[in-house]
């Protein structure tokens, strides 16, 4: 079988392994009306489809020579722009004896001369009654405020993250504070939010501060407010504090590593006790809050250097999870960047596209500033290119001049693309494990396809490591 579609060996063998048989019963049963013209314009097939359009059985059509007699069927006639051409043409026509209006796509098929040999026609048909729509299931998904999932925020496909989100999904449904762990960038506040939309309390508010980010005297009254005139230019009329505007809900306390030791006794308090008290005020005040914490830092080191209380990292560790860095969740980089495209293609309304070389070279890449960082790429080619595709010449130079591209002999078809891509996912997760059963275990593959698939990609890495 002529492999004119470029596909991988071991798939065009499948291909030639399936009887006639079954290529014949899937072309008979095909709803949608299918033709085919040799060269010369007769045709030598016709399924039985195209009856209702053209009102001729198969078996008429194919005693039909030349391209001629669709002159009297369809209007305007494909062939002659087809031979003309000679690439895949779109037409809107008239079909006489049904008398509908109805979409043809023609595709050229080439011999190895780039000669035509075949001309192969769908009729596109004009449903509009459905059995099933999309619209009706997404009314449906947004009446059933319960069922919305979580998960709708994530994208993912990385086994050692969902694996973390499953565990913060158990732990949400208690009141017990966590701690998220994990290098700048990873997105540790998107794991703050899951674990809100997977509680009791997703109906309530979510407040979340980076701790880093304000100075000492402006975020103690951002955490807890103050009364009225409690100090110069305070408001007469005093000031909610996050602690108290999340009342029933979650506050998400981000890099708090770098909370100021007197505000850290202040946080335990609310911690151990359900309540705080105002800048300015004489009264505790009661907050049903949900804490979550995260940071970047070892606040195990922060506690020797006495800059962390031990008391208050004892009550915000009850639960701990540590959120992987991109490097090690690389099946995650393809769904993101696209993603992140889909994003600017929204929000810019020009819809653009990435080269087939784009992607690979994100792979290779080691993602120092994480999903942030990945982010911040793609908004910058999204913006750099002029035109609808985006080419690596668009991105930062420690990522186009990679060297060692795995992607210099791929061809630009979709199954060597997503070979490269296969390849290159198991050659990093093996340079960093080293065996077999970690690649296995990583990936969440089968014991066999693990195996193959290091010995199909790795041999080079293990006689350098034998």
């Amino acid at each position: 079988m002529e492999n004119t579609q470029k596909h991988s060996e071991k798939y065009q063998k499948y291909l030639a392994s399936l009887p006639k048989e079954t290529y014949i019963k899937i072309l008979e049963n095909i709803f949608t009306g299918i033709y085919v013209n040799d060269k010369d314009g007769n045709t030598i097939y016709a399924n039985p489809a195209v009856t209702r359009h053209y009102g001729k059985t198969p078996e008429e059509l194919i005693d039909l020579p030349n391209w001629g007699i669709w002159q009297g069927i369809v209007s305007p006639p494909v062939y002659k722009e087809m031979l003309e051409k000679q690439r895949t043409l779109f037409y809107r026509q008239m079909h006489f004896n049904s008398q509908e209006i109805l979409t043809t796509i023609a595709t050229p098929v080439m011999d190895e001369n780039n000669e035509l040999e075949l001309m192969v026609g769908v009729l596109q048909e004009n449903i509009t009654d459905f059995d099933k729509t999309y619209e009706e299931n997404q009314m449906r998904f947004v009446k059933a405020k319960d069922s919305i999932s979580p998960f709708k925020n994530i994208v993912s496909e990385s086994r050692n993250y969902l694996k973390e989100l499953v565990l913060l999904r158990r732990a949400a449904k208690s009141k017990t504070p966590i701690l998220l762990l994990g290098e700048s960038g990873v997105g540790k506040s998107l794991a703050a939010k899951y674990i809100h939309d997977s509680s009791d309390r997703k109906d309530k508010p979510f407040m979340d501060i980076n701790c880093a980010a304000i100075p000492e005297n402006l975020l103690e009254s951002e955490l807890f407010g103050y009364a009225p005139h409690s100090f110069t230019g305070a408001s007469s009329k005093g000031k909610k504090g996050l602690i108290q505007l999340a009342d029933g809900g979650t506050l998400f306390l981000d890099e708090i590593g770098d909370l100021p030791l007197s505000l850290q006794a202040k946080i335990l308090y609310v911690i151990e006790t359900g309540k705080f008290l105002p800048i300015g005020s004489e009264t505790y005040m009661e907050a049903n809050v949900r804490i979550i914490t995260a940071t970047n830092q070892n606040l195990k080191k922060r506690i020797s250097k006495k800059k962390f209380r031990e008391d208050l990292y004892w009550r915000i560790n009850a639960i701990s999870s540590t959120i992987p860095p991109l490097r090690k969740r690389k099946a995650d980089i393809v769904p993101l960047a696209f993603h992140f495209l889909k994003l600017n293609n929204k929000t810019h309304t020009i819809q653009k596209f990435f080269a087939p070389e784009f992607l690979p070279l994100l792979l290779q890449y080691d993602w120092p500033g994480n999903v942030r960082e990945l982010k911040n790429v793609i908004d910058r080619c999204y913006i750099l290119s002029p035109g609808y595709t985006i080419y690596p010449d668009k991105l930062p130079k420690d990522i186009s001049l990679l060297e060692d591209s795995y992607y210099e002999s791929a061809s630009n078809d979709y199954d060597s693309i997503m070979d490269s891509f296969e390849r290159q996912l198991i050659r990093e997760v093996f340079k960093k494990e080293k065996t077999i059963a970690s690649v296995q275990r990583e990936l969440g593959l089968s014991q066999n396809k693990a195996y193959r698939l290091v010995k199909k990609y790795c041999m080079d890495l293990m006689k350098k490591d034998g």
